[in-house]
């Protein structure tokens, strides 16, 4: 698994303390999938915060999830976390985003990875990445060892940082 990023243009911040815009391309690369489109110049930033947020959750993990096979997986996180459901209560919505949303490492309506949806599920030793191909609609998989999106995302957001507090500038 890789991140593949580049800069393209840093802002400046009127608010005194906070991070500058950066602008530039971002794509995930898990073995020889890539998600996102490198082509498009996106808000880094929002990449970032989404990122930050997927690599707080200590597990990705849940019972209801065990014995499904990659599609009813991909199926059901999707319908859980995107779908209008007139049968659900909207405590259940809230409760089903709540448990089920730490599986979306990258979101649908997300600038950076041009609507692509991917979800990661872990056991003791690996993390499967299920997500819908844009082109043939096909529910794909990959799996890697546990850990290794965790690895990457660190490791952007350690770069991120860096850039941010130096305007871009190595």
């Amino acid at each position: 698994m890789a991140l593949e990023c580049y800069i393209v243009h840093v802002g400046v911040n009127p608010e005194v303390g906070l991070p500058p815009p950066i602008f530039g391309r971002i794509c995930l690369w898990v073995n020889s999938q890539k998600m996102g489109d490198d082509t498009t110049v996106v808000l880094l930033n929002t990449a970032a915060l989404m990122f930050q947020g997927r690599i707080k959750n200590p597990t990705m993990t849940d019972q209801r999830l065990n014995m499904k096979t990659d599609k009813e997986i991909w199926e059901f996180l999707n319908t859980v976390l995107f779908e209008e459901q007139e049968s659900v209560s909207f405590a259940e919505v809230v409760e089903n985003y709540q448990r089920f949303n730490k599986f979306c490492i990258l979101p649908g309506p997300s600038e950076a990875f041009d609507g692509e949806t991917a979800f990661l599920i872990e056991t003791e030793m690996v993390e499967k990445w299920i997500w819908q191909d844009r082109l043939t609609q096909k529910i794909c998989s990959e799996v890697l060892p546990r850990g290794t999106f965790r690895q990457v995302i660190l490791s952007f957001l350690r770069w991120f940082e860096t850039q941010a507090r130096s305007g871009g500038v190595c």
